[in-house]
């Protein structure tokens, strides 16, 4: 699935029960690059306990809106939160949500969530996948409340992004169809292989 191009960039419709308030979501395009970077490393500060140097970069943001589409919430002024998605076959892939911190704690991060999924649901994906990782304890609970689960776990690409700690990801998904959802449990990738979305990190 190919990024936005460099001219309009298409609104996104949001999914039932989502309100737009004074904002708006749309995809990203090539001119937001530095913008999602900015906001995903300031947003990921919280992982400076055991990470070493910034969550991301340009080429890598650049890399993954070739694969897929960053997900924007704006307000008036700012960006306010993002989020990556990748359609492959039957499933979904989240990523790098990201609020800024002057908008944490007032439900943004449940509304760019609920309207990934929608848009997920609506290229025909049955799951949706994700990973944490596991130094970052909070995290399953708050991503249960969002409905997924733990699936699995994968080893942690330390020799990629330098770690201060031992880590490792913890594989979560959640079933996105009514059919699906009745009595299945949602099976995650290839065994051992972390979806893309959360761990495509230099």
């Amino acid at each position: 699935m190919q990024a936005e191009g460099s001219g309009y960039a298409r609104p996104f419709c949001f999914p039932a029960g989502v309100q737009q308030m004074e904002s708006e979501f749309r995809f990203a395009m090539e001119s937001d690059v530095a913008a999602i970077t900015s906001l995903v490393n300031v947003a990921y500060q919280v992982e400076k306990f055991f990470k070493i140097g910034e969550r991301t970069h340009e080429g890598e943001i650049r890399g993954l809106l070739a694969r897929g589409r960053f997900l924007l919430f704006e307000n008036a002024t700012d960006l306010v939160a993002c989020v990556y998605l990748e359609v492959r076959g039957e499933r979904g892939y989240v990523g790098m949500l990201s609020v800024s911190p002057a908008h944490q704690r007032q439900g943004i991060a449940a509304r760019i969530m609920a309207a990934g999924e929608e848009f997920c649901r609506e290229m025909g994906c049955h799951f949706m996948d994700l990973s944490v990782v596991n130094l970052r304890t909070e995290l399953p609970p708050i991503y249960a409340k969002f409905g997924y689960q733990v699936t699995g776990s994968a080893p942690f690409p330390a020799d990629e992004m330098p770690v201060k700690l031992p880590c490792s990801f913890v594989l979560m998904s959640k079933p996105l169809m009514e059919q699906v959802s009745a009595g299945t449990d949602a099976p995650v990738g290839r065994e051992g292989e972390a979806p893309s979305g959360m761990v495509t990190r230099r």
